[in-house]
């Protein structure tokens, strides 16, 4: 619900009120579009959900999954800077 001026709003007219004076208030005409659009896009599509799910490797070693390769050490203490 809406008060504006003395004037009761409510429903999907205090809503898009409420989003037109978040818009007028955004500092710049390019994030005020950006912003327009992404709710204008919002509207238009719903929300893709994605459920990803961990799955932890047991403890093995590089060794034991690929045999061929040697392992690569870095040596840390020593520098290319010279």
């Amino acid at each position: 619900m809406a008060n504006i001026l003395g004037m009761n709003f409510s429903g999907f007219i205090a809503w898009w009120l409420w989003r037109t004076i978040y818009l007028t208030k955004l500092p710049r005409f390019e994030k005020k579009v950006r912003v327009a659009l992404d709710w204008t896009l919002d509207l238009l599509f719903s929300k893709d959900l994605v459920q990803l799910m961990a799955v932890r490797a047991s403890n093995i070693s590089l060794a034991e999954v690929e045999p061929d390769i040697e392992p690569f050490l870095i040596d840390r203490d020593r520098s290319d800077a010279a």
